[in-house]
């Protein structure tokens, strides 16, 4: 591998003791200058959780270089992730240069390779996007033999998880699985609907763990993030819900999270990292909760359901994103809720569309009985309420591109109207 002939943006880690204040940048940069002359004189530099906040600042493909590495120091980076290189000494013109070229370890952050399912779908394709142009490989699995090669720059694998089908190869180099698969919720539940939504979520992840467990001496993957939801917890008009709170199988959205979750916890007995993103209304422009509420509020005829008190625990669909890849970079674990830190009522919820629409909000509540005649169970969608705590998120330093609600919508529409 060759060293690069002029100096990128870097981040240089120096004796000088004020390098920790460097950490609050968010940036992260190609290459990253790790000086070790103050090693003796200073061996904090060489700490290894010194070094492991290094490599959070190091992109995918990006360079790590230092003087004086110790083979135990190149071991933890192989580890890490990276591929390690000596290089031949050569005179070099700057401090850089001379650095990369001086017999010192030259180390190229090995790039994140992702397997997702549900990628064709509001979520999926949107996170493909994104992590695509962060430097990360994408395969996806997907049940439709003609969408193997619908993504561009993603490679597609077919399954079918109703009967077992799975194309091995799609775990090839894969280093982490999103799990976001699973038929949606919006459309009426009928009693052979509601059993696809409970398979659909149940079969798919039972599938990925026994392919796994299968080939385990063969793959490397280590962790697997999987979609949940907020419908676990029990609907409540006052109370806040956290990660700690205890579910009950008491409804049909509860039972099937509840059952979806549990299938997901099975990969901890072969050694892969497991987290669970209960996931709140995802904002988006391209459907989701708001696909059925726009068309009505837009001619000025928005309306709450129910009382209209109930919580929406809402996020902006790119928040979501930024949760599930920073979730990939620091290995999390766990269940975490990933919802916006302000929760509001729906009238809220409503009027906040409405103002974003440039539309008038006047209209009552629709009347909780005539929804369920309507609609039956699925009114829970609508009716129940859910206040969710997004701290552990916030305590684990994600910082949300749209915490408020009034500037999401804006956000949203005005992509929509683009």
């Amino acid at each position: 591998m060759e060293p690069p002939q002029e100096v990128p943006p870097y981040f240089k880690i120096t004796k000088n003791k004020t390098y920790f204040q460097d950490f609050k940048s968010q940036k992260l940069f190609d290459l990253i200058y790790y000086d070790a002359f103050g090693a003796h004189s200073q061996p904090e530099i060489w700490e290894p959780q010194l070094m492991i906040k290094c490599y959070k600042l190091l992109k995918p493909g990006g360079v790590w270089t230092s003087y004086c590495a110790k083979g135990s120091d190149r071991r933890g980076l192989q580890n890490a992730g990276f591929t390690v290189y000596r290089l031949p000494g050569s005179p070099g013109k700057r401090e850089m240069l001379r650095a990369i070229n001086s017999n010192c370890l030259f180390l190229k952050k090995k790039l994140m390779k992702i397997l997702i399912t549900g990628a064709t779908g509001l979520l999926g394709r949107s996170l493909v996007n994104v992590a695509l142009s962060k430097g990360i490989q994408i395969n996806f699995l997907t049940t439709k033999k003609t969408k193997i090669n619908c993504l561009n720059n993603a490679i597609g694998f077919y399954w079918n998880p109703s009967n077992g089908d799975l194309d091995m190869n799609c775990f090839s180099g894969v280093d982490i699985i999103i799990h976001l698969a699973g038929a949606s919720i919006s459309k009426p539940w009928t009693s052979s609907y509601r059993k696809l939504i409970f398979s659909s979520r149940v079969d798919s992840t039972r599938l990925l763990f026994s392919s796994l467990k299968r080939i385990r001496s063969s793959h490397q993957v280590k962790q697997i993030i999987s979609a949940s939801a907020i419908g676990i917890y029990s609907s409540d008009f006052e109370k806040t819900f956290s990660e700690k709170a205890k579910v009950y199988p008491d409804s049909f959205m509860e039972e099937v999270v509840i059952a979806w979750e549990n299938e997901v916890d099975s990969f901890t007995s072969i050694n892969i990292k497991v987290a669970k993103m209960r996931i709140g209304l995802i904002l988006s422009n391209d459907g989701g909760v708001l696909g059925p509420l726009k068309i009505p509020t837009a001619f000025g005829l928005g309306a709450a359901f129910g009382n209209g008190k109930q919580g929406q625990s809402w996020i902006h669909i790119l928040d979501v994103i930024g949760i599930f890849l920073k979730a990939c970079n620091e290995q999390w674990e766990g269940i975490y809720n990933a919802v916006s830190p302000n929760p509001v009522s729906q009238t809220y919820f409503i009027e906040a569309l409405a103002k974003a629409l440039k539309r008038p909000y006047f209209l009552p509540p629709v009347p909780k009985i005539l929804l369920k005649i309507l609609v039956g169970k699925m009114s829970s969608l609508v009716l129940d309420s859910h206040w969710i705590s997004a701290q552990k998120v916030i305590d684990k330093k994600y910082k949300f591109l749209y915490p408020e609600i009034n500037t999401a919508m804006i956000n949203i529409i005005d992509n929509s109207l683009e």
